[in-house]
C-alpha cells in the first residue's frame, strides 16, 4: 500500500476560495462550479466540483459535491469565523467533522475530503529526508550540532572558568571541537 503524500493530493483551501472571490458575495451565499482534472495512477478522469459557500451569521458552511469513481459524493463542512490577533479582522476556519480541529485546507482521500490530521500521510520532503538517506541526514545533523556547541565558547560573553574550575559549557565545547577534528580528519 502506497503512503498518502499530501503534495500530490488534490486539495481545497480557504485561501484558494478567497482567490476565486467566494468570500465577496453580497448576501452570504456563493455557488460555483469548478472543472478539475483528477489524475489517477492508471488514467486521468475529469471531475466536476460544485462548491457552495454560505457565510451567513447563523450557520456558515462549505458544501462540496463531486464525482469520484463513478460515485457522487456530497460533503458539508462547518466553517467558523475567529477574530484575528489585533482584533482588526477575522479569519475563517473549516471544522473537521472527524477530529473537531480547525483547518484551512482539505485533502482528497479515498472517502472524500478530510483534514491533514485525519489522514495518515506525509509530505514529499519528509519521505526523502527519512527514507534511504536517513544515515546521511543523521550525520549532517550531528555535525551541525557539534559546530553549534563548539562555537559557544567563541562568543564574547562566554566564561571558560568559574572559581578556578572549568565550566560545563567549556568542557562540552572542547569535547565538541575534539569530535569535529575526528569527524573531519578520520
Amino acid at each position: 500500500m502506497n503512503p498518502f503524500i499530501f503534495d500530490q493530493a488534490l486539495s481545497i483551501s480557504l485561501q484558494d476560495l478567497k482567490r476565486l472571490h467566494f468570500f465577496r458575495s453580497l448576501n452570504g451565499f456563493h455557488e460555483s462550479e469548478l472543472r478539475i482534472l483528477i489524475k489517477d495512477a492508471l488514467n486521468e478522469n475529469e471531475g466536476v466540483f460544485y462548491i457552495k459557500l454560505c457565510t451567513n451569521i447563523q450557520n456558515p458552511y462549505l458544501k462540496i459535491a463531486f464525482e469520484l469513481n463513478c460515485k457522487r459524493i456530497t460533503q458539508i463542512f462547518e466553517i467558523r469565523k475567529i477574530e484575528g490577533n489585533p482584533q482588526k479582522g477575522y479569519k475563517w476556519f473549516i471544522v473537521c467533522p472527524s477530529t473537531g480541529t480547525y483547518c484551512t485546507k482539505l485533502f482528497l482521500a479515498k472517502e472524500g475530503f478530510r483534514s491533514r490530521r485525519d489522514i495518515k500521510g506525509s509530505y514529499k520532503i519528509q519521505t526523502i529526508r527519512f527514507g534511504h538517506k536517513r544515515e546521511y541526514y543523521k550525520k549532517l545533523m550531528d555535525l551541525k550540532r557539534l559546530k553549534r556547541t563548539a562555537l559557544k565558547m567563541e562568543k564574547p560573553y562566554s566564561k571558560p572558568f568559574y572559581r578556578g574550575c572549568m565550566t560545563v559549557r567549556n568542557k562540552k565545547a572542547i569535547e565538541a571541537k575534539w569530535k569535529l577534528r575526528q569527524f573531519t580528519n578520520p
